[in-house]
């Protein structure tokens, strides 16, 4: 039995080497043009005159925020290349033809029952109305949608059935022995042993597995091929047999190393970005690549390694029944979308970084805005990443933006109104963006609601009565002023609040000394807060108290 040699050792060394040779820094340029105009130059004639960007994935389960750093590697690129008068588009795989391998969580235990079946032909585990699949497609093309990010999305499992790739299988199937010498070769020791040798490896492999058509599984074992597209196989769970024409009966599915080069091949794929689990040397891609070569007679697609994402706060919440993952939908619920665009986009592709779902969440949101006000003074890579996260955004929304940080505090005392926040907001003379106040309302909502609930502010139905027994007369008398004047100007302003909140410790007494009247306006202000909020603190009273529900704050400060 011949075999083919392949030194997976000069396949690193190869790849090592242009990677070195390439650098994606630039102070004139983003990293996505950086790629674009490498290649611009490495291939000025791509397939039909079109560039073609891909990305993918099987959705056996959750779509979540790591792999859409995968779309976000790619759309950038995209558009500089647009940019630079190039047709190009972006693809995204549903590789929803792959088997159902396990059953994830949050997915019922008895879909056990489903294993080895397309997992485009299983039911969605919610709506009897849609596939598996489809259910989880969805959730990620709703979100691309509202992004604004043109994408061409390719369902396997309906391109498969169809016949159109029944050339490059057979391609592949009449060098099964070729494309098993170079698997071995990149095989670890280890690997290799279990399998026992290169022989027997070879004696049993196919380059794909076939769906029988009794059971709809891949439970099978290939018994023959006539060199052209006929296979005869056995279905092991039924012990039946049958010969099918791969371009009418196309339910042969090539394995993933070797399937991924096929449909490089088959779309003129010149740019494809992949996680670390691909990306290791002697990995996926290095594989997929000499498999693109010898088996197909195509150059790989340059490839570019991104780090993966984690996320910083509330890991309560992020280890639930969902599994630690969050999908994109949920990102937007608390970033504003030009600021996710931005946060994957804003990293050289290989850097890891955090999604904050924490306090830096806040801090987050602050850095975006200086950033975008002062946009025509940084670095023209940092500014040009920046216009593109902004791009299709009207000018005047960009100005005076709400501070989320003042949103998060200030919208709890107001119940989330947005009149009466953005009359809070007046009254402090901040006229913020009226746009920016509607669309980020919701976003500082849902991350307090959802993310931060110790910082949530929940007033008091009724007097805190245990309180109001251990208080003195003299601070009593104090709660009682302020509540008075509150009852007795409804016209108030924040400034007459504050003012009289400040008046009231000094008990009449102008000449009073200064860390006494530190003393009795901290115990003044703990009152209010212990009556309102049952907390020793909170936000700044004046505001607080302008803002509130008179009639309640005047019940809770009837002592």
């Amino acid at each position: 039995m011949s075999q083919f040699h392949v030194d997976p050792e000069a396949v690193i060394i190869e790849r090592r080497k242009k990677e070195g040779q390439f650098n994606l820094k630039s102070k004139d340029k983003h990293w996505g043009e950086v790629i674009a105009e490498k290649l611009i130059e490495t291939t000025p004639n791509p397939k039909d005159g079109i560039y073609t960007c891909a990305a993918g994935i099987t959705p056996s389960g959750m779509v979540h925020f790591g792999n859409f750093r995968e779309i976000m590697t790619n759309w950038p690129v995209v558009e500089a290349l647009k940019a630079r008068g190039k047709k190009a588009r972006l693809i995204f795989s549903w590789d929803d033809y792959d088997r159902f391998r396990k059953v994830p969580t949050n997915v019922p235990e008895n879909y056990s029952q489903y294993l080895g079946l397309p997992v485009s032909q299983i039911p969605s585990p919610e709506n009897p109305n849609e596939t598996y699949a489809e259910h989880f497609k969805k959730a990620l093309e709703d979100v691309i949608q509202k992004m604004g990010i043109e994408i061409e999305f390719k369902h396997q499992g309906e391109l498969y059935p169809t016949g159109q790739y029944a050339d490059l299988i057979s391609k592949a199937l009449n060098q099964k022995d070729k494309i098993a010498d170079i698997l071995w070769a990149f095989m670890s020791e280890k690997s290799q042993s279990q399998k026992g040798s290169l022989e027997k490896y070879k004696t049993n492999f196919w380059p794909g597995t076939v769906y029988s058509s009794f059971t709809g599984k891949d439970n099978t074992e290939i018994l023959e091929f006539d060199g052209k597209y006929g296979i005869t196989y056995r279905c092991l769970d039924s012990n039946k047999t049958e010969t099918i024409d791969i371009r009418k009966q196309a339910q042969l599915k090539l394995g993933w190393k070797i399937d991924w080069p096929m449909r490089w091949a088959f779309e003129g794929v010149n740019f494809e970005p992949g996680g670390k689990d691909h990306s290791t040397y002697g990995g996926s891609y290095d594989v997929a690549s000499v498999i693109a070569r010898e088996i197909f007679d195509i150059e790989p697609p340059f490839y570019q390694a991104y780090g993966f994402i984690n996320i910083k706060g509330n890991e309560g919440k992020m280890s639930s029944s969902k599994g630690n993952a969050l999908t994109p939908s949920e990102l937007l619920e608390v970033y504003e979308l030009p600021i996710l665009k931005w946060v994957y986009t804003r990293s050289m592709p290989k850097k890891e970084f955090d999604l904050a779902f924490d306090s830096d969440l806040i801090r987050l949101y602050d850095e975006y805005d200086r950033t975008v006000a002062k946009i025509d003074t940084i670095d023209q890579s940092k500014a040009n990443g920046l216009k593109l996260a902004i791009q299709g955004i009207d000018k005047d929304r960009l100005e005076n933006p709400a501070s989320f940080r003042q949103l998060t505090g200030w919208a709890q005392i107001v119940d989330w109104d947005e009149q009466k926040l953005t009359k809070l907001f007046q009254e402090q003379d901040l006229n913020y963006n009226q746009e920016s106040i509607h669309l980020r309302l919701e976003n500082a909502k849902n991350w307090m609601e959802q993310y931060n609930q110790e910082e949530l502010l929940e007033l008091l139905q009724e007097p805190n009565q245990e309180y109001i027994s251990q208080m003195t007369q003299e601070r009593k008398q104090r709660v009682t002023e302020i509540k008075n004047f509150l009852q007795e100007n409804q016209d108030l302003k924040i400034d007459d609040i504050n003012h009289k909140m400040y008046e009231i410790p000094k008990d009449g007494n102008e000449n009073i000394e200064l860390e006494e009247k530190k003393s009795r306006q901290k115990d003044f202000f703990q009152d209010i807060y212990m009556l309102l909020l049952n907390q020793e603190r909170g936000p700044r009273l004046s505001t607080f108290l302008w803002a509130l529900d008179r009639k309640q704050v005047i019940k809770l400060l009837n002592v």
